[in-house]
């Protein structure tokens, strides 16, 4: 079998920042199972991006020396220009590049930020994945408070050139250094995140439980997956590796605070809006990786199976109500497209008034029976105000008699078209023909049902 080609990737400028790359990530790189067994084991590089002047000073640091006559270090000094280097998300453009080298090398990828802090055995876990066929790894930074926990690390290893944590151990410092924007994550806080990327759950007095509703992978090889510019799969999904944190992301206390400053909580109503966000950031991968829960008990604890499975249960049910609510936009969004707008408009009625995500349970494929917009314009005054009342109840029958389970094809959706019409009583054209005729919408977008509208009847012009 041959060795696996690893290439560790690190893009960093600036004093603070590599200062703090040197006191916390590189030297938790250092310990034994972390880069001395990938160099041991694996044909490994380290590729580091930043300005030369900050290239020398970590040569200069002692974590660098420890490393530098076992593991192979590639410097790549960042041109002057090259990227704003004011603007903190420039470093996605250097993270692109160095992939693309990495990809014309059939190498695997292990992308490490300068400000994470790994647990001993983190980088051969992931190495181990790659060699049972996996093709990416997706695992979660716990976000923790830069300021704090640089003080413990200091205080507990000084100047060492090598931090050795095991993984329960990591958990402790997250729990001793819990950044708020990990609260602001928690169901029952009261200042929700406005980018709800983790989905936590506390247990009183023993952990927390978590899901993860959007992030990207960590480790993959560019040359055997397809993926976005954000380093999410979007192809052999099955050949995905989903795992629990290995390492925390250390942030400055302040950072995120205009994400959660003012109260606001995640209530029903909000969770309908949300579904443009779903739509936005949800791939499916992130869907795949949504199924997971995983577990941190507080350091001495553990949680108990009642309390975990009442747990999972309460997130799996967020989770599918978040889902829920982006497979409404995406339909929506997909009317709009195509010029239905006053069937955009009261499937958005049903989706807000009536909480359409709570009441039409759609798994699989799905054919969605779509009047088009003069029939819709048609209704009357009386007609809308008894869609609209009562929780809009007859709207969300109306939306449900218009649905059919599967793909169906145009040939076979005549009849079920007919009665679908009477129930929900919409007028009927001149001819029954006119009324059941339908087209199909092209749907460009992965997972959204098929679209069938009725054609108009000759002379009438066709929108969309």
């Amino acid at each position: 079998m041959a060795t696996l080609k690893l290439r560790v990737l690190t893009v960093v400028w600036g004093r603070e920042f590599v200062d703090r790359f040197l006191k916390g990530t590189l030297r938790s790189l250092a310990s034994p199972n972390n880069l001395p067994a990938l160099a041991a084991n694996f044909d490994l590089v380290y590729e580091l991006i930043a300005p030369q002047a900050d290239i020398d000073h970590v040569k200069t640091h002692p974590a660098y020396r420890a490393l530098a006559d076992r593991v192979r270090f590639s410097f790549r000094p960042l041109p002057t220009g090259h990227i704003d280097t004011g603007n903190s998300m420039s470093h996605w453009v250097l993270w692109n590049e160095a992939v693309e080298r990495a990809k014309r090398d059939d190498s695997y990828v292990i992308t490490v930020a300068a400000d994470h802090i790994f647990a001993d055995g983190a980088l051969r876990r992931w190495a181990e994945l790659f060699e049972q066929g996996y093709l990416a790894v997706y695992c979660p930074g716990m976000q923790v408070v830069a300021e704090t926990i640089e003080a413990e690390l200091s205080r507990d290893f000084g100047q060492e050139p090598v931090i050795a944590l095991r993984r329960d151990e990591m958990i402790g410092l997250m729990f001793r250094h819990f950044h708020p924007v990990m609260l602001a994550m928690c169901r029952t806080s009261p200042r929700w995140m406005a980018h709800p990327e983790f989905h936590l759950r506390g247990v009183p007095g023993n952990g927390i439980v978590q899901r993860i509703m959007t992030s990207h992978s960590v480790a993959f090889n560019p040359a055997r997956i397809a993926m976005t510019e954000n380093f999410c799969p979007v192809e052999k999904l099955d050949q995905v590796a989903f795992e629990p944190s290995w390492f925390l992301s250390a942030e400055p206390f302040f950072k995120y605070l205009n994400l959660y400053l003012r109260p606001w909580r995640m209530d029903d109503e909000t969770m309908s809006h949300y579904g443009v966000w779903g739509d936005g950031f949800f791939l499916a991968a992130n869907l795949r990786e949504q199924a997971h829960t995983y577990t941190y008990a507080l350091p001495g604890q553990s949680i108990a199976k009642a309390c975990l499975q009442k747990e999972e249960i309460a997130s799996g049910r967020y989770v599918a109500q978040m889902q829920a609510a982006r497979k409404i936009h995406r339909v929506w969004r997909t009317l709009h497209e195509n010029g239905l707008l006053a069937a955009a408009r009261w499937l958005a009625a049903a989706h807000l008034m009536g909480r359409l995500r709570r009441k039409l349970a759609v798994r699989g494929p799905m054919t969605l029976l779509v009047p088009d917009d003069p029939a819709m314009v048609a209704l009357g005054r009386e007609n809308v105000e008894q869609l609209l009342s009562g929780g809009a109840r007859a709207l969300i029958d109306a939306v449900r008699a218009h649905l059919i389970e599967g793909r169906a094809e145009l040939a076979r959706v005549a009849l079920y078209a007919r009665l679908m019409i009477a129930a929900a009583g919409m007028r009927r054209g001149a001819r029954d023909a006119d009324a059941v005729a339908c087209r199909a919408v092209a749907d460009p977008h992965a997972e959204r049902p098929v679209l069938l509208v009725p054609k108009p009847p000759a002379g009438r012009r066709q929108r969309g």
